[in-house]
């Protein structure tokens, strides 16, 4: 598969995850999983626990969303939260303490309201 490319040329390095919703919807499930998958560790707990955190607040002036960490939204709420946001609107919402999560592949903005 060719990168996508900018305007002039230049191949985009900052998004472009290229995979079909039942895959985003399976790295959800790991990630809200911590890790763990059919019995084996694939991702280190330590990892997700980190993403969880967030980042420093005091360093991140977002009001709709209060974290980001490796590339994930954290939203510090009382389910444990965590999005990740395509370029085009999609959202792959992970929610440990809920028991679940959610996936948006509709093309849009890409604005969270």
């Amino acid at each position: 598969m060719a990168p996508t490319r900018l305007r002039r040329g230049m191949a985009m390095a900052g998004a472009g995850l290229s995979a079909t919703a039942c895959d985003l919807a399976r790295f959800g499930e790991l990630m809200r999983r911590e890790g763990e998958w059919s019995g084996r560790q694939l991702i280190p707990a330590s990892v997700l626990h980190d993403v969880q955190r967030g980042g420093d607040p005091t360093k991140f002036n977002y009001t709709t969303l209060p974290g980001y960490r490796s590339q994930w939204w954290v939203t510090q709420d009382e389910l444990g939260t965590f999005l990740g946001r395509g370029m085009h609107g999609q959202v792959l919402y992970v929610a440990p303490k809920a028991g679940g999560g959610a996936l948006s592949v509709a093309p849009g903005s890409g604005e969270l309201r």
